[in-house]
């Protein structure tokens, strides 16, 4: 008893170092040069957003503030954060063509080469013809407009979500678009306004804009994807020129269903589309860190195929040790759960990372391990319903705790790291239970004697 109670005052005693631990990453962060997110305009996640309506005189660069801050041209667009704004809870910027509202966001790279661009936006506006959400000229150095030669641009859909093309543009939700090439320059950039002309405004409200100075591979892409359509639930993915709404392509995760609870939160993943050439695997260069968010860190370790991934998300902003919903022998486990989606039958080694988790890391006394906490469905959330033990063997390096999963024994499903007894081998039970019958033999025998 005393030992046990030694344990629970060591796993109850994991602080929370923040609000949410470590700043999140994106699922890909090798080539990022621009990150501008309407959730955190200063790009400081340790201050709050202004109030709704504020003007956005500048939409700092997450990726690396103070070089290439978006720059308002034109009217002021505005932060709207209304509860009838909000995009799946996060903030917009608002731009409106009437007042000829953009982003001066400079230049990147005068030569040519790949690019990759994302973006999140919704409109309720129909007025104005190709509007832009970004646009890169560089200034007639190359014949033709912003979206010939070495220049480049992507403009906002028609919308044929419901089967039948409507005249363009027309009302869209929540989507996630994209554009990919290489040839390409990055200079003299816009958000919502053509880089040539300063014409082709934009009416929307806009998300969250990622930019790469290459161009991503398959799995990179859709990765990507999955994060952007499950954080402001996406529902649709548009492509082509001009661009058109279409059912949400490559979506490999799940977790951000309502069905299965919303696991909406920096989604992640790691896997490979087409080839060795289109894959997302772990990498600890500096350029590109593990693949990793909020204390969950996936790797690939063999089994790999094509159109195979591994995806993550989770939905606790402030994580902590909690003692509900235990199985037999487990002590207390990280509230912070993680729904993982398998595509395929990849090995995988799974880690969890104290202080990217928000949690403080302590050695386990004797007779305790960690172990992982398993459960195909989310009824945990509503009534007391234990978690499984899943009773890999944890390895241990620093404050990181990891588990080899081999591919099969896990199936869709949630997930997080817990505190338990130690599970005897069935040679240990064998020799326990000897033990205890020899113990009671002598007991009995000793009485017989005093007798």
């Amino acid at each position: 008893m005393n030992g046990l109670r030694a344990v629970l005052a060591l796993v109850v005693g994991w602080l929370v170092l923040g609000l949410s631990g470590a700043a999140h990453a994106l699922p890909v962060a090798n080539g990022l040069v621009a990150w501008y997110d309407a959730n955190d305009i200063d790009g400081n996640p340790l201050t709050a957003n202004p109030a709704n309506g504020t003007a956005v005189g500048t939409w700092v660069n997450k990726a690396n503030p103070g070089t290439n801050n978006g720059t308002a041209t034109g009217t002021t667009p505005t932060l709207r954060s209304a509860p009838g704004d909000l995009m799946n809870g996060d903030s917009v910027i608002r731009f409106t063509a009437a007042s000829g509202t953009g982003y001066n966001i400079g230049t990147f790279r005068t030569s040519a080469g790949g690019v990759n661009y994302f973006g999140v936006t919704k409109s309720t506006v129909t007025s104005g013809t190709w509007q832009r959400l970004i646009s890169s000229y560089d200034n007639g150095q190359t014949a033709g407009t912003d979206y010939q030669g070495e220049n480049w641009c992507l403009v906002r859909p028609l919308s044929e979500s419901d089967g039948t093309a409507r005249a363009y543009p027309s009302p869209y939700s929540g989507a996630v678009s994209q554009y990919s090439n290489t040839g390409k320059s990055m200079e003299n950039m816009r958000l919502g306004r053509n880089a040539q002309s300063g014409s082709d405004l934009l009416n929307a409200d806009m998300a969250e804009v990622l930019l790469y100075d290459r161009q991503l591979n398959m799995a990179e892409r859709i990765i990507t994807q999955n994060y952007l359509m499950a954080k402001y639930n996406g529902t649709n993915y548009w492509a082509g020129s001009p661009p058109t709404v279409q059912p949400p392509l490559n979506d490999f995760y799940a977790g951000d269903d309502a069905a299965r609870g919303n696991y909406d939160l920096h989604v992640f993943g790691v896997g490979q589309q087409v080839g060795a050439a289109n894959q997302l695997l772990i990498s600890t260069t500096s350029t590109n860190p593990l693949f990793a968010n909020a204390g969950l860190i996936l790797e690939v370790t063999g089994g790999l195929g094509d159109n195979e991934y591994l995806l993550a998300g989770h939905k606790t902003a402030v994580n902590s040790g909690v003692t509900t919903d235990l199985p037999d022998a487990v002590l207390e486990r990280w509230d912070r759960v993680w729904y993982l989606d398998f595509t395929g039958a990849l090995d995988a080694r799974v880690t969890f990372d104290f202080s990217e988790g928000g949690l403080t890391y302590s050695p386990l006394p004797a007779g305790t391990v960690f172990d992982l906490l398993y459960s195909p469905t989310n009824a945990f959330e509503t009534t007391e319903n234990p978690f499984t033990r899943v009773g890999l063997q944890a390895t241990v390096t620093d404050d990181q705790v990891s588990f080899l999963v081999p591919g099969g024994r896990l199936s869709d499903g949630y997930l997080t790291l817990a505190v338990a007894q130690v599970i005897p081998e069935p040679a240990s039970l064998t020799l326990l239970a000897a033990g205890i019958a020899a113990a009671a033999l002598r007991r009995r025998r000793a009485g017989t004697r005093r007798g």
